[in-house]
């Protein structure tokens, strides 16, 4: 019950949450730019596909 009461309080809430640009670019990037470090590598990836 504790998990919905905060479920609905979030919601809300979430209009007066404010997350700065550079930390959504930061988490975005990390995954999906240049030099990413997290997740899977694309080699990786590839080779569950085609084993899957």
């Amino acid at each position: 019950m504790s998990a919905e009461i905060s479920y609905h309080a979030l919601q809300s809430t979430r209009s007066e949450i404010h997350v700065p640009q550079y930390l959504l670019d930061k988490h975005y990037y990390r995954k999906h730019g240049d030099n990413a470090y997290y997740g899977q590598s694309s080699t990786q990836s590839r080779n569950h596909i085609t084993h899957a």
